[in-house]
């Protein structure tokens, strides 16, 4: 007696691919921060973050400057830091946070023994953050004199102005930066000036409680980089994964279910029948995209929270919405099945020997019906998926899902921006996704629908 051939190890393959995704969206989210997915859609709490920069392992190869904090020392009334530079460019923007209603002065001293004063004012005038690397004003005279070059203004947004204190006085420091490598200090103290020392009643100084901490916003960002608006996106692929696949399998649970009870009721001859049928044709008939994103901004609330406007809805009413508007073709093959069986001989035999349509539909169509709508339901989870994918690049991100960075992936204020490192975590997902499903489809209809 021969062995009757186990599972494919194709068919392990791609389970052992869904189990992943899965498991992934169920732990993945305890592993980041909550104040991080909290916070997702407010954009001051990513202010500190390089906007579109790549990851750092991308970083590491072409020799850009990470991201991170910075650990200082208190020193005399003054924190100081020190930053090994040893970069092709300089990092993006040196964002100082400030505790401390004091005015204050922020020097750099590089290798070269030449000293800047970057900022000199009150941190509370700029909500106790100051970007070192916006502040224009300043780095536009010391561009000016180190690089001799006539950038005003508007020129020099978008640029890595900071290349004026981390490279060689050479011109044209700014575009072509010689980078000074080796150990560069910031020192942040009191300002000191005869009006803080009358106030002080001496010179001035912080004390340990004031404190201050520094971030530097390099050229490359974490494990998947940052989007247009600086928000990682390593926070929003593994947070937004777990609602993604939830509503990806809701909406395939909704889509096959009424696809199947509305193609078995539509293949009965009667008004019934007839009637369930039109409702059938119908929903094939319906243009899908511009009624789910109708839909979802019809059915949800436009809120705004923290400056930005965001869609809120219940997953499960994205579900039910794209699900419903996707089971007319599932219906239409699951009704011609149920034609086509009920006029088979054993049809015919079992109304012969008195049995029921409902007992006939039960005892034998099901046998057919089972393995199509399991095979069906494989195929609608990536389909879902790419679907809710596609809502984000019109802007409709329902939740905090994969959406939610598509929506920054391509187009952001009018300007065409390839960000790969937005585009292939999610492009590579949905591919194995849609190949696992597939596989695991393929072999359903080999092994169990018998037609």
């Amino acid at each position: 007696m021969s062995k009757p051939p186990g599972i494919p190890w194709k068919i392990k393959a791609a389970v052992a691919i869904v189990l992943f995704y899965t498991l992934a969206s169920i732990i993945g989210p305890y592993t980041l921060k909550g104040e991080d997915i909290k916070n997702w859609g407010n954009l001051a709490y990513w202010d500190k973050n390089p906007r579109g920069m790549p990851p750092e392992w991308y970083g590491r190869l072409k020799n850009l400057p990470p991201s991170g904090w910075m650990e200082g020392r208190y020193l005399n009334g003054s924190y100081v830091f020190t930053y090994d530079f040893h970069y092709r460019s300089a990092p993006k923007d040196i964002v100082v946070f400030i505790n401390t209603t004091k005015s204050i002065e922020i020097e750099l001293k590089t290798p070269l023994n030449e000293s800047f004063l970057l900022f000199k004012g009150s941190p509370s005038l700029q909500n106790y953050v100051v970007h070192l690397g916006r502040n224009y004003l300043t780095l536009e005279k010391i561009t000016a004199e180190r690089c001799r070059t006539n950038m005003r203004g508007q020129s020099l947004f978008e640029k890595t102005i900071l290349n004026a204190v981390f490279s060689k006085p050479v011109k044209e420091c700014i575009t072509d930066p010689e980078p000074v490598y080796g150990k560069y200090e910031i020192k942040v103290k009191a300002e000191d000036s005869p009006l803080t020392r009358i106030i002080y009643g001496g010179t001035p100084s912080l004390n340990p409680n004031e404190t201050v901490r520094i971030f530097i916003a390099g050229k490359s960002y974490g494990y998947l980089g940052t989007d247009t608006l600086g928000r990682d996106v390593w926070v929003g692929f593994i947070g937004g994964m777990r609602e993604t696949l939830v509503i990806a399998l809701e909406a395939a649970l909704i889509s096959v279910g009424l696809g199947l009870i509305l193609g078995t009721l539509g293949g009965i001859s009667g008004k019934l029948g007839d009637g369930i049928n039109l409702i059938s044709r119908f929903l094939t008939v319906l243009p899908v995209l511009p009624l789910a994103m109708a839909s979802v901004v019809w059915l949800g609330r436009v809120s705004l929270e923290n400056n930005t406007y965001m869609i809120k809805i219940n997953s499960l009413l994205v579900s039910l919405i794209i699900g419903t508007l996707l089971a007319g073709n599932v219906s239409r093959n699951i009704r011609a099945i149920v034609k086509e069986e009920l006029r088979k001989g054993y049809a015919e035999s079992s109304k012969a020997l008195g049995g029921t349509l409902v007992w006939i539909i039960r005892k034998h169509v099901s046998r057919v019906l089972i393995p199509y709508s399991l095979e069906q339901l494989a195929l609608a989870v990536p389909g879902v998926v790419a679907f809710l994918t596609l809502l984000g690049f019109f802007n409709i991100l329902p939740g905090f899902n994969w959406s939610g960075l598509m929506s920054q992936t391509i187009v952001y204020n009018a300007e065409y921006q390839f960000l790969w490192w937005q585009v292939l975590p999610i492009g590579v997902s949905i591919g194995l996704l849609a190949l696992a499903f597939v596989a695991i489809a393929n072999w359903i209809e080999e092994e169990f629908i018998k037609i």
